[in-house]
């Protein structure tokens, strides 16, 4: 048994947290989960300028830029009356069929006084890697020709949070703003302030949008809820497919994202959304030092509680609360000033993987330094200890009946049964078990290993038999193993001769083996009693 290296441990326990990390996503979706829970931001109130037009999608693009030529020339065809922006929720890609068409539409709409503005898709076709070329695959005339302003519309929703990036860096030193920032810098005097921050906002509830929704169907407006006659005058109009266009699994479209979002932005403060800090520096450096201060924390714990029967209970404790208050303290002070830490599950995972290694390094290192530190005892307790392993039950059922329950019918030469230490019974409810297994092995005369196929590999195995041979080098215990068929022999003990399991007669050489170390026994108790009888007869004789 090696005494524990701090170093393996840290190694497991950076190994452990990139498991965790890498491997699974469930700690991001309870980060989203958390912020919901805790946040106490409230979802942005509808402002009456703001209204939404659901055109359903055809995969015929040609058909679909037919519907919404016929939706710009009804906007356009009452120019008093004319919404003061139409924002589409369409990607227009380069595809050239009813593009004129379109294009003189929305010229027609344009020349009303209304703004127009598009979505753009700045990701790859085949990666969906942010791409600075993307407007190859749109329609550059009307991007680059027509419109009021462009931007991206990728949003991320988890449960009623929904999170996007205000700008976007595409690479090669590329950025493309959100269509939401474009939009509410034109119409809300709402400058970007935290550029490169991603914005939180809370989705408001459905009816609320639906008050302020109508479907386009058949060159007509239908209102999603009822109501009267649309008034768009002077209103912010995003168009897109309310039912189509949404990612898997999301509560809300893609059109209504931009719409809440909007919404957020024409509040008169950023009560309605937050700056999200998340980046990997920022984790990565999180979560390193709370694991540390974790380590600290239960270093001082330990040596602060070293007298207590609770000692590593009271380590874990307070190794695992002090950084979590930490953690706690920061993310609230953050939230005071507009602030989300998005990533703190993996750093308090950090910690609670730092606590429990802590707690298994020092309960190894107790367990080193007591096979390492035990002293021998003078007068044994047990005649024979039997150190097995007991991962097979059918093997724990071989070892109580072909090797304990002949060692109990054996007669030691003072005239009475052998007085063996079999863990299953002697262990009592309540005992600290590895002192217990320890402080057997040092107050037993033999030492009986039964090698099967995993002793090696078993830790208490191994510090059994560690504790043995050290007492065996003292001349205190000696060691009479058995070897089951197909095992192989712990290289702590493969000096000594070993007893074949498979043999029929294996128990008779053990047998054999323990009548020879009693005999010695006896041997060296007669050899004291005449030496110490012929010192006192010496003495008395000078003293007579």
């Amino acid at each position: 048994m090696t005494r524990p290296r701090w170093v393996a441990w840290l190694v497991g326990w950076v190994l452990a947290l990139a498991a965790i990390a890498f491997g699974t996503d469930v700690w991001q979706d309870a980060d989203w989960k958390l912020y919901e829970a805790t946040s106490a931001q409230p979802s942005p109130p509808w402002p009456n300028d703001l209204a939404l037009i659901d055109v359903p999608h055809h995969a015929d693009v040609p058909v679909f830029r037919g519907r919404l030529v016929q939706l710009a020339e009804l906007l356009a065809a009452q120019p008093l009356a004319a919404p003061r922006a139409v924002v589409f929720d369409v990607q227009f890609t380069a595809r050239s069929d009813g593009l004129p068409e379109l294009m003189q539409a929305l010229r027609t709409l344009q020349a009303a006084g209304t703004k127009v503005y598009a979505a753009v898709d700045p990701r790859h076709p085949s990666s969906a890697m942010p791409w600075p070329g993307y407007m190859a695959e749109h329609a550059r005339p009307l991007y680059e020709g027509l419109l009021d302003g462009m931007g991206h519309t990728l949003f991320d929703q988890h449960g009623g949070v929904v999170k996007y990036d205000p700008r976007l860096a595409l690479g090669d030193g590329v950025t493309l703003n959100s269509l939401v920032i474009k939009v509410a810098e034109a119409h809300f005097m709402r400058p970007l302030n935290a550029q490169d921050q991603p914005l939180l906002l809370h989705l408001g509830p459905a009816e609320r949008m639906r008050a302020h929704a109508w479907r386009f169907e058949q060159g007509r407006l239908l209102a999603l809820a009822e109501g009267g006659a649309p008034d768009f005058r002077q209103r912010i109009i995003i168009v897109g497919d309310l039912r189509e266009d949404r990612i898997p699994g999301a509560q809300a479209s893609g059109p209504e994202h931009l719409a809440w979002a909007l919404a957020a932005r024409a509040a008169t403060a950023d009560v309605a959304e937050a700056r999200l800090l998340a980046n990997l520096p920022l984790l990565m450096g999180l979560t390193v030092a709370l694991a540390g201060l974790a380590a600290v924390v239960a270093w001082w714990a330990y040596r602060r509680a070293a007298r207590s029967t609770r000692r590593i209970v009271w380590m874990c404790a307070a190794a695992l609360i002090l950084p979590l208050l930490v953690l706690v303290a920061g993310v609230a002070s953050l939230r005071a000033a507009g602030l989300v830490l998005g990533q703190t599950t993996l750093p308090a995972l950090g910690v609670v993987v730092a606590v429990l290694l802590c707690a298994l390094f020092t309960w190894r290192y107790r367990l080193w330094a007591a096979v390492h530190a035990a002293s021998p005892v003078e007068a044994p307790t047990y005649d024979v200890f039997v150190s097995y392993s007991r991962s097979d039950p059918a093997h724990v059922q071989w070892v109580r009946e072909h090797v304990v329950a002949p060692l109990r019918e054996m007669t030691h030469p003072e005239g009475r049964k052998l007085r063996v230490f079999f863990d299953t019974p002697e262990i009592k409810v309540g005992d600290n078990w590895f002192d217990r297994l320890l402080n057997a092995v040092g107050s037993s005369r033999c030492f009986l290993p039964v090698y099967s196929a995993d002793y090696h590999a078993k830790h208490f195995c191994g510090y059994e038999l560690t504790a043995a041979v050290r007492r065996h080098i003292q001349g205190t215990i000696e060691i009479v193993p058995v070897r089951c068929a197909g095992a192989r022999v712990p290289k702590a003990a493969d000096g000594v001769q070993f007893v074949r399991a498979e043999d029929p007669d294996f128990m008779t050489q053990v047998q054999a083996k323990l009548d020879r170390v009693w005999r010695s026994d006896l041997r060296d108790d007669l050899s004291a009693g005449v030496v110490n009888g012929g010192r006192d007869g010496h003495n008395s004789a000078g003293q007579h």
